[in-house]
This record gives C-alpha cells, sequence and structure tokens, in this order.
C-alpha cells in the first residue's frame, strides 16, 4: 500500500479568524509514496511544523513534491512545482464549467461542519481545557458531542468541563452505554465516596466473574442486563460506597476482552 498526501499552503494560519477573513490556501506539498497511516500523520505534522517555521522567517513556502524519510522522521524535497500545468492538470472536455453565484457559495460553506482543527479552538476557549484534551476529545464526533453535552449538564451543577474533559480521556468511558446524565450523577456521587485502588478493584472484580459465569458469557452475547447483574455484584463485594463509573468502566473492559 502506497499513499500520497496534499498539504495545502497558506499564508495565513490563525484558525480563530471567521472563514471569510482566511487566506485560501491556492499551493500545496505533496508528500508521496508513504506506506501507514501511521506514517501519513507523522509526516503532514512534520510537514505543518516545518511549513510554519518557513512561514516565521517572512518567506512562503515552496510548491513542490516531497518524500518522507522513515529512518530520519522527517520529509525531503524530490522535485519543485510551480504552476498548476506542472501537476498535468487538464480540462475535462465533457465537463462545462460550473459556475455559482455567490448566494449559492455562501449556502453552500453554512453547511459545512465545524472542522476538527476549528473544534480543537473552540473547545480549548469555550471550556478552559489544555489544547491537548481538545485534540483527543475531538477525534472523534461522537464523543465531542457527547463532552459537549454533558459539559452543558455539568454547568448546572458546578462540575467544570476539566474535571469531565479528564473523565472521558483518563478513563475511557463507553459514550454508548452510558448517558452523559448518568455520568454527570456518578460524578456528584464520586466526590462522596471511598477510593479503590486498581489492584483491589481488578481482583473483586475477577472473584465475580468466576463466581457468575453465566452472567458473564450472556453478556457477551448481547444480554446487557448481565452487565447491571454483574455491577451489583461487584459493588456489593466492595462493600463501600466508591465511584460507579470507575468500577463499570472497568468492568466493561474486563468483558470485552
Amino acid at each position: 500500500m502506497r499513499l500520497d498526501q496534499n498539504i495545502y499552503l497558506s499564508h495565513r494560519t490563525d484558525l480563530q479568524l471567521p472563514m471569510s477573513e482566511r487566506l485560501l490556501p491556492k499551493d500545496k506539498v505533496v508528500v508521496k509514496n508513504i506506506n501507514s497511516f501511521k506514517f501519513v500523520e507523522k509526516a503532514i505534522n512534520c510537514e505543518i511544523k516545518r511549513q510554519e517555521e518557513i512561514l516565521q522567517t517572512g518567506i512562503n513556502p515552496a510548491q513542490e513534491t516531497r518524500g518522507w524519510d522513515e529512518i530520519k522522521q522527517r520529509t525531503f524535497s524530490q522535485r519543485i512545482k510551480e504552476e498548476a500545468h506542472d501537476y498535468r492538470y487538464f480540462p475535462e472536455p465533457d465537463i462545462p464549467p460550473i459556475l455559482h453565484k455567490k448566494e449559492q457559495i455562501s449556502t453552500l460553506k453554512s453547511q459545512v461542519p465545524e472542522l476538527q482543527a476549528e473544534k480543537i479552538i473552540r473547545f480549548s476557549l469555550q471550556y478552559a481545557i489544555p489544547e491537548y484534551n481538545s485534540e483527543i476529545l475531538t477525534r472523534d464526533k461522537k464523543i465531542a458531542d457527547y463532552f459537549e453535552e454533558t459539559a452543558k449538564l455539568g454547568k448546572k451543577h458546578e462540575i467544570s468541563a476539566k474535571k469531565i474533559a479528564n473523565i472521558l480521556i483518563n478513563q475511557k468511558t463507553d459514550v454508548a452505554k452510558i448517558l452523559p446524565v448518568s455520568l454527570i450523577k456518578s460524578i456528584i456521587a464520586s466526590d462522596q465516596t471511598a477510593k479503590i485502588d486498581d489492584a483491589e478493584l481488578d481482583r473483586i472484580v475477577c472473584e465475580v466473574f468466576d463466581a457468575n459465569e453465566k452472567a458473564v458469557q450472556e453478556f457477551k452475547n448481547g444480554k446487557e442486563a448481565s452487565q447491571m447483574f454483574l455491577l451489583g455484584q461487584v459493588l456489593k463485594k466492595i462493600g463501600r460506597k466508591v465511584d460507579i463509573v470507575l468500577v463499570t468502566n472497568h468492568i466493561v473492559k474486563k468483558l470485552q476482552k
């Protein structure tokens, strides 16, 4: 498998500006013949950093084709491309030019969903969380939407968005099975609960699983009600009030192995 990526050049990278005030990219750098998606991500990050460093000197990055050096973990120039014809772009004779009115273009722009790069900055500013956390939360739209809904509910109970973000990231909450309102309730309860270390929790969960093999198998066969039964047995065996979200996540991870 060989992958190519197009990284468009721009003279302005301030994503906080409205779309209408940004300079649209017209040139690009092509990084060719990358053999994995992992290296694609590394090449993009490397190229963004390289172009930012060039822009800071007041020079515009050159439009060119570059390769990826897996050993040195950096891109390298292969050939310069100055104009569109260097890429052998030819008009399609069977497709006539398509003209749009300004109103049509505005309508199309309004229908474009928020891009991840824009969402990262908005999350950091709106919810006062580190950009690193924003990047993790916005990788998946379902998680991003879940975070925003939970943060909205949490605000009513004076639970910070930063705390919610940390729980989602560090505890890897299963957003498909734990509703935002349930997460908020568990956070409120956890502020008044006792601590339990991972080793003790893992030991108790294993003991409950060994004693209830039928319920474990039923869950794996699609009977989700068995999860609640196992949760109740684990909490009973713990014998004190602990963080239900923490226990639930631990059980779910065990059941999915």
